[in-house]
């Protein structure tokens, strides 16, 4: 059995029509009520006008005559019963009479009649609706009241009739009802048709899903999405296509640069153990110029030392030509052997010389050298 799909596109359609639904039941249930209502009230107070007028027209010959006894006869009575009014507020004040052969002058005086219905508490009627002015409907006891003034009344009059609203109350329980099975329809019809759409709509949405997934699965880029429909979907696959498509392209290139650059690799290579070689034979030539510039160090020590003992000489002949005064008759010897030292000395300078031209050579060649050392690390 197939899960449902919370998060799936016909889901989601699926919950947007039933709020609309929802919505649309809500608004024809208001509208219905309202229009019920309405219908309801005008009735009441068609009724309640038509009840109203005999009412009136007693009670304003009852206040200019200043007959209360009129409102309270029993065809008012049975006029009052039969109107079906619960309850019945008269206010005025009389016309009253001039003074006459058989009579003495009645001045204006206020009249008051009130009026309830069996089980009608008539206090409590006139603490609320006691000030009305125009019509009311009390939602609580479902009682419809009305206030109209007594135009003909001479010094002025008013009148409060309140009748049951049963009617009203009954228009809201078939409101209720209507509005539950419209609804109910409603929904059914919504839930139908969002079960339809959704799988009109996402039956292609999962088949180009599932093609993509496919696609990325095998990693098969000269594979395509299948593209039938005129719509965002078919928009959907093509750009997927495109998509595929130039990932296609990019990585040709890229199979492209990389054979460029195992070329270049393996040229590097190549040039890499030249220099390494190169290099090699740099590093003998180096090991013989630094044996070489050993040997000259060894020479030169050797010359520090004869030069060290030619300056010995030196002094000593000094000292002994100091001391010459007094050995005037060895002095000749000593100078002959001195001749012979110096004599030695002389050539030994000579052959220091050789040996340093020797030197200058071995130099030529050490700069010989780090030239073409040079010139290989640039070319390197």
């Amino acid at each position: 059995m197939k899960k449902w799909n919370f998060r799936s596109l016909g889901f989601s359609l699926l919950l947007a029509m039933l709020g609309t639904g929802l919505i649309a039941a809500m608004g024809y249930g208001t509208a219905f009520y309202r229009l019920l209502d309405r219908s309801e009230l005008d009735k009441l107070e068609h009724t309640s006008a038509a009840v109203i007028r005999p009412i009136a027209n007693l009670a304003t010959r009852s206040v200019n005559g200043g007959n209360l006894m009129k409102l309270r006869s029993s065809d008012s009575m049975d006029l009052y019963l039969s109107s079906d009014v619960r309850y019945l507020l008269i206010e005025g004040v009389s016309k009253g009479s001039p003074k006459t052969a058989f009579s003495a002058a009645l001045p204006p005086r206020p009249i008051a009649y009130e009026f309830a219905a069996e089980g009608v508490d008539a206090s409590a009627m006139r603490r609320r609706f006691g000030d009305l002015d125009g019509k009311r409907v009390d939602s609580e006891s479902w009682l419809y009241a009305v206030a109209t003034t007594l135009p003909e009344v001479t010094n002025g009059g008013r009148m409060i009739a309140v009748f049951p609203a049963d009617s009203l109350q009954g228009a809201v329980v078939r409101t209720v009802k209507s509005v539950a099975a419209t609804s109910l329809v409603m929904l059914l019809i919504m839930l139908l048709a969002a079960f339809v759409l959704g799988r009109l709509i996402s039956r292609p949405v999962i088949a180009i899903a599932t093609q993509i997934r496919e696609v990325s699965d095998s990693l098969d880029l000269s594979r395509r999405v299948d593209v039938r429909r005129k719509n965002e979907v078919g928009e959907m696959a093509a750009a997927f296509n495109l998509l595929v498509e130039k990932l296609q392209g990019l990585i040709g290139e890229v199979d492209s640069s990389t054979v460029r650059v195992s070329t270049a690799v393996g040229n590097i290579d190549k040039m890499a153990h030249s220099v390494n070689e190169r290099i090699q034979r740099q590093k003998s030539e180096t090991a013989m110029v630094a044996t070489a510039m050993s040997e000259m160090t060894a020479v030169a020590e050797e010359m520090a030392k004869s030069t060290g003992a030619v300056a010995e000489s030196a002094r000593s002949a000094d000292e002994q030509v100091s001391v010459g005064k007094q050995m005037a008759a060895r002095a000749v010897d000593v100078i002959e052997r001195l001749a012979q030292n110096v004599q030695g000395a002389f050539n030994e300078v000579q052959q220091l010389s050789v040996e340093a031209e020797s030197v200058g050579g071995v130099l030529e060649v050490i700069r010989g050298i780090a030239e073409q050392t040079n010139l290989l690390a640039l070319n390197a």
